[in-house]
């Protein structure tokens, strides 16, 4: 039978987990996505116009700090002779990279001072750079799930 100096331990240690986990997820994702709502079942979110009167009165609320846009898509990533199936998230230079800069194991994050160069940058997890044995500066080709299959060009710029 467990102590009750053992049990409280352990329990800190679990919660200690759980805030890990969470403070890391709303750092990747937000407290809040705001995404169309439609039938689409992919990981590919579905546009939505552009409202400044929204973001306007969405910052006016002490609630929320930032409005971050991004994109998803899927795709597959190609390294030397490995593949694995990612989801890709876009962001604009007004992304706010606090949390991952915090979570960098290497490199750096997007530069967007030159947009042609930023367009061709990637930061990957860890668990994918480990899996395709990758590091900062490795070239990957993300084949985009769509028809006609697409594929581009990309460098490793942080893990």
């Amino acid at each position: 039978m467990l102590g009750l100096g053992v049990m409280i331990l352990t329990l800190a240690i679990i919660r200690g987990f759980k805030s890990e986990i969470r403070g890391k997820v709303r750092g990747f994702s937000g407290d809040m996505v705001v995404v169309k709502n439609d039938l689409n079942g992919s990981f590919e979110n579905s546009p939505i116009a552009a409202n400044p009167d929204f973001v306007k009165k969405a910052l006016a609320s002490p609630l929320i700090t930032k409005v971050m846009p991004f994109a998803t898509k899927p795709g597959i990533i190609k390294a030397k002779t490995d593949i694995e199936g990612i989801v890709l998230k876009g962001v604009d230079k007004e992304y706010d990279w606090s949390a991952f800069k915090k979570n960098m194991v290497a490199g750096d994050v997007i530069d967007f001072k030159d947009t042609t160069e930023a367009k061709k940058q990637l930061l990957i997890s860890q668990t994918i750079a480990n899996r395709l044995g990758l590091k900062v500066g490795d070239k990957v080709f993300i084949y985009f799930v769509q028809q006609p299959l697409e594929a581009r060009a990309f460098k490793v710029k942080g893990i």
